[in-house]
């Protein structure tokens, strides 16, 4: 907007001047964008890390069927299934609860609670072992589905 009380000079020099604040702030928010990026990367890093290299046996699984997201190092050793064996699939599928029922009770439990502390439960390993372990559990949103970590 030119303003008639100022010369041309000086209007050229307020635009100039709206002009580069513009830019600047363009690229202050460019850089915010960039930083907020920077550490949701670093975060998505350090919870994998965190997961994958925990010293307790670790799974991610969806409420609603048991379908496995993720199991870290602890889990595959524990169960000596390989990564490729699991994830896409249920622990049903891979008859890792003795039945269904088995999980759908602790599934149930865990729901009426929100969490799971010490919860012995039986599971099948790979090859069909059958071992009491102890369940920690609790319920987390994902993406607006509920899963079990």
């Amino acid at each position: 907007m030119l303003d008639p009380m100022l010369s041309v000079a000086e209007n050229q020099e307020i635009e100039r001047l709206r002009a580069a604040l513009e830019d600047a702030e363009l690229r202050l928010q460019a850089r915010d964008k960039d930083a907020q990026e920077s550490k949701r990367r670093y975060s998505e890093r350090l919870f994998f890390a965190a997961f994958d290299e925990g010293p307790e046996p670790m799974a991610l699984t969806r409420l609603r069927d048991g379908l496995i997201v993720d199991v870290n190092q602890e889990w595959l050793l524990l169960t000596r299934y390989s990564r490729d064996e699991v994830i896409g699939r249920t622990t049903v599928e891979i008859k890792h609860w003795p039945s269904p029922a088995d999980r759908a009770a602790a599934m149930a439990l865990l729901i009426a609670k929100g969490r799971l502390r010490d919860h012995e439960v039986t599971m099948v390993m790979k090859g069909g072992a059958h071992r009491l372990t102890r369940m920690n559990s609790t319920l987390i949103n994902v993406l607006g589905e509920s899963h079990v970590l």
